[in-house]
């Protein structure tokens, strides 16, 4: 898919899940030589892979990033560092487990992208500066449900969340490059310390072939009267009158068959 179209379908994403941030892609470069024909900015510190996301995001920025740019454990799980040192481990389990061991057996279960890349690209869809490996979207979890909705409808399949608590980039990133199908996290510490994820956002990370899918489930949802934002029916009204026609029609019909063949 090109970036013109990708642009495109991002525009009607933004606007049919009423986003607040934009759509942004990521894309991984074997060398960083390949980033310079990428129009593009230098963050200019060591950074979070989560702040540069969400510079790019908020701001609009197109960022690149090295190795050398970011916090180490983010270029190992975005694929720029094939290992993390067991002293860092060592340190990481003093603040997030009761014992070191466990942040070695944490990191041992953490899925990284494959080491074979020296930078990456973060950009917003809208400006068509890349093709992206991955497209992330941040919204609140009735704007995720509406995408896992959109997913699901056609060739339907149940989806698979994990956590790996702290890291978050994992679940989300890593895991849907490696798997190469939709992942959606609950964004970390380090997501709202650092990258300043609200309180109410969420993280989806989608690869790009599934973003058409998306869209049309979502179109044919909204056509169905399934839209965002969800209109509050009332916990104390009659159910039954807020349902669609055609859950009635299909009820009555159940009922009416079952007396009937009671009645036999």
């Amino acid at each position: 898919m090109s970036k013109a179209e990708l642009a495109k379908l991002a525009n009607q994403l933004e606007v049919s899940l009423k986003l607040k941030t934009y759509l942004v892609g990521l894309k991984l470069f074997k060398k960083v030589e390949e980033m310079e024909e990428v129009k593009s900015r230098e963050f200019g510190q060591k950074t979070t892979l989560c702040q540069a996301v969400t510079a790019s995001r908020v701001f609009g920025w197109t960022l690149r990033v090295t190795k050398k740019d970011l916090f180490l454990l983010c270029a190992y799980v975005a694929g720029l560092s094939d290992s993390v040192s067991e002293k860092f481990m060592y340190a990481y389990g003093e603040v997030w487990f009761k014992n070191k061991e466990d942040a070695l057996k944490k990191y041992k279960s953490m899925p990284h992208i494959p080491p074979e890349y020296e930078g990456l690209i973060i950009s917003p869809l809208a400006v068509e500066r890349i093709e992206p490996d991955l497209v992330l979207i941040f919204g609140t979890p009735a704007q995720m449900i509406r995408i896992i909705n959109g997913l699901q409808w056609q060739n339907y399949e149940r989806f698979q969340m994990f956590s790996v608590g702290e890291t978050a980039c994992v679940d989300s990133i890593a895991q849907a490059y490696i798997s190469g199908k939709p992942a959606i996290a609950i964004p970390c510490f380090g997501h709202r310390r650092f990258g300043h994820v609200q309180d109410n956002e969420m993280i989806a990370a989608i690869p790009p072939g599934s973003i058409e899918g998306l869209l049309t489930g979502l179109e044919a949802m909204d056509r169905a009267g399934i839209r965002y934002p969800i209109p509050y029916f009332g916990i104390q009204s009659n159910v039954m009158k807020g349902m669609p026609p055609s859950y009635l029609a299909a009820m009555e019909e159940s009922l009416e068959k079952g007396e009937s063949e009671k009645g036999g």
